[in-house]
């Protein structure tokens, strides 16, 4: 094993770690563009791993908060997660929210985009649920929770 105590490559992955989580892959990713040897990328995720400095788990949780703040939907942030490297269980573990709280972050993305369009009973044009539609698909939420934000639709 290689002693990576007190080495400059330890003190640079600790200082990637600092501002925000990091998961185990982007952490990889990032020591090697700095060229470092993988048997040290190894020693030092390891060392950190054990250390509780560096967790999929804690990254995970992190990163759905965070995207949820920014409007993004469950399979936009589980695909984002996947790519980032964590597993099915932990990302389903991250997303595991009550459908009613994924249909008010759909409302409240729609309110932030389009304001508020007099009653919610009155229901849309098909033109602009379309397109209200497309926006939450886009952003990453489900046919079905664009259904029940959206409602029924008025022909034209």
């Amino acid at each position: 094993m290689v002693d990576i105590r007190g080495s400059a490559e330890l003190d640079r992955a600790i200082q990637i770690l600092t501002p925000r989580e990091h998961s185990v892959l982007e952490l990889r990713r990032k020591l090697m563009k700095r060229n470092i040897e993988p048997e040290k990328i190894d020693a030092i995720v390891t060392y950190l791993l054990e250390l509780d400095y560096l967790s999929d788990e804690r990254f995970a949780e992190a990163y759905v908060k965070q995207r949820i703040n920014k409007g993004d939907g469950p399979l936009k942030i589980y695909a984002n997660l996947q790519q980032r490297g964590i597993d099915e269980h932990l990302i389903e573990s991250a997303l595991s929210i009550d459908e009613e709280d994924w249909v008010a972050y759909a409302r409240n993305v729609v309110l932030k985009r389009y304001g508020e369009e007099g009653e919610e009973t009155t229901p849309l044009l098909f033109n602009e649920w379309s397109r209200r539609g497309k926006f939450l698909t886009n952003r990453g939420f489900p046919a079905h929770l664009v259904r029940q934000v959206l409602g029924d639709y008025q022909s034209d």
